[in-house]
Formats: structure tokens, C-alpha cells, sequence
């Protein structure tokens, strides 16, 4: 104990030694020292937390442009229908019916992507609905459009355009505003 009391006084005599000019650029010194420690831990979390929010607005902006690309592939196709079923050429609807496949595959890929990212993350609840509603359109309308479609190749304009009027439009609206 006697040693400790020795040890600490013979560093404060060492201390005293100094001028006071000395001891207070001693104490803004370590004052220094811990300010740049602080900031370093703080810009440290800084940094990590803006590389969470930059992952969170990357894996947002894919779900985003996966469901922009439905959209508007569902979008194109219901107009295309129309075109197709209007159509009076054969190369015409053979060059529509080629676009409406495209606008197929592109919803296709985009729904793939989308349930890529789904399984990657958690969703919230308004997701997995959208997503339930979603699915239970990619059941029904593809076939309403076939007909269509079908009808539509068949020169069958009357009984295509009374389909794509009652059934397919309405869903193909319904089907988009889920997406919205």
C-alpha cells in the first residue's frame, strides 16, 4: 500500500515539474485524443448504417422495377389484344401475336425475379397479399387472353372482341391495379 502512495506521488511530483502552459496543452491534448475517438466510433456506425439503408434501397428498388415491368407488360398486352383482335392482316397479327408472347415472358421473368427476392427476405403482410393476389391472376387471365388470342387467329373478330370486352379486359384491369 505504502508503494502504491509512493508510485503516485512521485508521478505527481513528475507532473508539477511542468509549467502550467505545459499541463494545460497536456489536458487539451487527451481532450483532443478522446474527441477523435468519439468521432471515429461515431463515423464508423455511421458508416455501417449507411450501408444498411443502401442495401435496404437497392433490394426496394428491385422489388420496384420487378413490379413496373408487370405492369407494364400487362399494360402493353391488353392494348396489344386489342390491336390483334382489330387486325385484319395475317403478318399484322402473326408480328402482334409475337409481341403479346413478348410481354409474356417479360411479366414471366419479371414474377420470377420478384419471388427471387421474396425468398431472400422477409416480406411484410401487405406483400405476401399482393403477392397471393397476384397469383391467383397468373391463373386465370392467361387463359381468358389465349381465348382471346385463339379467337383473334381464328378471324373470329365478333366473338374475340365480346371475350376480351367481358372477361379478359376487366381482368387483365383488375390484375393491374393489384400490381399498383
Amino acid at each position: 500500500m505504502s508503494t502504491l502512495k509512493n508510485d503516485l506521488s512521485n508521478h505527481a511530483q513528475w507532473f508539477t515539474r511542468f509549467t502550467v502552459a505545459t499541463r494545460l496543452a497536456c489536458g487539451f491534448g487527451v481532450l483532443l485524443v478522446l474527441i477523435l475517438v468519439v468521432g471515429g466510433i461515431g463515423m464508423g456506425g455511421m458508416y455501417t448504417l449507411n450501408t444498411r439503408i443502401n442495401d435496404i434501397v437497392k433490394h426496394n428498388n428491385a422489388k420496384l422495377d420487378f413490379a413496373h415491368t408487370m405492369n407494364n407488360a400487362l399494360t402493353k398486352q391488353e392494348k396489344d389484344i386489342l390491336y390483334l383482335v382489330l387486325a385484319t392482316d395475317s403478318k399484322e397479327q402473326s408480328e402482334i401475336q409475337a409481341r403479346v408472347q413478348h410481354q409474356a415472358s417479360q411479366y414471366e421473368n419479371a414474377t420470377k425475379g420478384l419471388a427471387e427476392i421474396y425468398k431472400s427476405s422477409v416480406p411484410s403482410e401487405l406483400e405476401k397479399n399482393i403477392f397471393v393476389k397476384i397469383q391467383s391472376h397468373e391463373t386465370a387471365v392467361p387463359l381468358l387472353v389465349a381465348k382471346v388470342v385463339a379467337a383473334a387467329g381464328d378471324k373470329q373478330s365478333k366473338t374475340a372482341l365480346t371475350l376480351l370486352h367481358d372477361s379478359a379486359k376487366p381482368a387483365l384491369k383488375t390484375w393491374s391495379n393489384d400490381l399498383d
